[in-house]
């Protein structure tokens, strides 16, 4: 039987948020065991069987161990156990840039996510839409900002959306429509990232999420979902708070898109075009007849369970997937050459003997 490693949290304004994700999609692992990694705020690692009950980190997270990877084990301090591969539940930070994934590669377990380079692109709003922009996609028009910058020309015009860059929520995120407010969003942007993109914001758009997949070697895109809510957009609150909008019981207050065939495409070009792994979510806004893609989540919440369960595919099915996919992905890997012999070194003794 597999040996699964789920891990979460992190130092990350999205910790909290990643600690669910984590323990439900430990709880839907199939035909698995199942190790709990949990990141703390300063990403430490530590693990334990207490990690699985959620009252662990509301009162004080007492009795796990600390762990580490090496040699593609699992490394407590008298216990190694090998992973086959890692479930990747850690919201922005490193667990969405990138890092993780590159962390996993050098000490050799295959991962469910997003390698270095796709990842760190996509967590770049700024990079994103680059990307996107040079593919042809519809995209907003923006302007990005660096901390300490002169920011008196080159914006869209009034109304404004000012997003951190490299933040994965809707954490930091405002609406301006004044010089003022411009510059409060700003000032809270910075107190996240030392960079933000400030893009002009639509009014009255349809918000629709779709994701996708490569399993079996093929990228499998979900259903639709328009998302509704009472907000001016989808924020932090209206995400994970709000019962009428957002992940609330399985997407409570989301209404299955009518025409998706373009979305679908759009979802499954986006996900080749960056070169994705494991689960992602496309979030598309639709306004003036236009299609845009705002942007893709490589850790989304809950790893979008509720938009494959529309399909008809248990969420333990959709975890088994990239899960084996994961290893295949890696098994590729290990194929390829990474060993050239020569005598240089007994050739160039000299440039380093004393």
């Amino acid at each position: 039987m597999k040996n699964i490693a789920v891990i979460f949290g992190g130092r990350t304004v999205e910790h909290d948020i990643s600690i669910l994700t984590g323990l439900h999609a430990a709880a839907h692992v199939e035909n698995a065991n199942v190790h709990y990694v949990y990141l703390d705020r300063q990403n430490k690692m530590s693990t334990g069987r207490g990690l699985a009950d959620i009252d662990f980190y509301t009162s004080g997270g007492k009795g796990a161990k600390n762990c580490h990877f090496a040699g593609g084990c699992l490394c407590r301090r008298f216990k190694k156990t090998k992973i086959d591969a890692i479930l990747n539940c850690c919201h922005s930070g490193v667990g969405e840039n990138g890092e993780l994934a590159a962390y996993f590669k050098v000490v050799g377990i295959p991962v469910t996510s997003c390698g270095y380079i796709s990842a760190a692109n996509m967590q770049s709003k700024t990079r994103t839409r680059e990307i996107l922009t040079a593919a042809g996609f519809s995209q907003p028009k923006y302007v990005t900002v660096r901390k300490g910058e002169d920011i008196t020309a080159g914006f869209p015009d009034f109304p404004v959306i000012v997003k951190p860059d490299t933040l994965g929520s809707s954490i930091g995120v405002s609406i301006a429509r004044t010089e003022e407010e411009l510059a409060n969003a700003l000032e809270l942007a910075f107190e996240m990232d030392n960079r933000a993109i400030v893009e002009e914001f639509f009014e009255g758009i349809k918000e629709v999420n779709c994701a996708a997949m490569r399993a079996m070697g093929e990228i499998k895109v979900s259903a639709c979902e328009e998302v509704c809510g009472k907000h001016e957009f989808l924020d932090y609150e209206s995400k994970y708070l709000d019962s009428s909008s957002g992940f609330i019981k399985k997407g409570k207050g989301t209404v299955e898109s009518r025409d998706d065939s373009e979305i679908k495409g759009l979802t499954r070009r986006a996900y080749e075009l960056f070169g994705a792994s494991g689960i992602v979510r496309a979030d598309f806004m639709l306004h003036g007849g236009k299609t845009y893609l705002n942007e893709i989540n490589t850790i989304p919440g809950f790893q979008a369970y509720h938009l494959w369960a529309r399909t008809g595919m248990p969420y333990g099915l959709a975890i088994d997937l990239v899960v084996k996919q994961a290893i295949a992905d890696a098994d590729s890997a290990r194929s390829l050459k990474t060993v050239f012999r020569s005598d240089i070194l007994s050739k160039n003794r000299g440039l380093v003997k004393n």
